[in-house]
């Protein structure tokens, strides 16, 4: 079953000889688990996912110490006392590149416009600083939502 266009349910499908039949569970296009059973044994195997996200190379200690490291607030929203959360939004590809940056829920245009310019700097030419998420082992594109912290000290 499919709901708004991604694997919804269970999914179940059988070897032509009957010798094996398979169940995919899925939750919002996610999968969630797989089961299969051969005929004839008792013993059923069991698969979860091993589903990652997308990540900062380094891990979250490097990830907050690049914000800190290149994050510059903008000297008017300083100086007019602005301070909020940037929640910019954007996805992490196979090859850990950045694609679709873009703010989710903004705070000031000048705040806005220096979370956006700091997750392009994520993506610079050195190479990648982000691991792609992986789904079943495999990495998949991934949309990842960043919270940028701005306060005027």
């Amino acid at each position: 079953m499919y709901e708004k266009g991604r694997k919804h349910g269970r999914s179940v499908g059988r070897y032509a000889d009957g010798s094996c039949w398979y169940e995919d569970v899925y939750d919002r296009g996610v999968w969630q688990q797989q089961r299969i059973v051969f005929a004839g044994h008792p013993d059923t195997l069991t698969y979860t996912p091993t589903d990652k996200p997308a990540s900062f190379v380094g891990g979250l200690a490097w990830l907050n110490g690049f914000i800190r490291d290149n994050l510059n607030y903008p000297p008017d929203a300083r100086k007019a006392g602005i301070e909020g959360t940037v929640q910019i939004r954007f996805t992490v590809l196979v090859d850990g590149k950045l694609t679709d940056i873009e703010i989710a829920q903004s705070v000031y245009p000048a705040l806005d416009t220096e979370a956006v310019r700091l997750v392009k700097a994520m993506d610079a030419s050195r190479g990648p600083r982000w691991q792609p998420a992986t789904e079943q082992g495999r990495p998949v594109r991934r949309q990842y939502t960043l919270p940028v912290h701005f306060y005027a000290q």
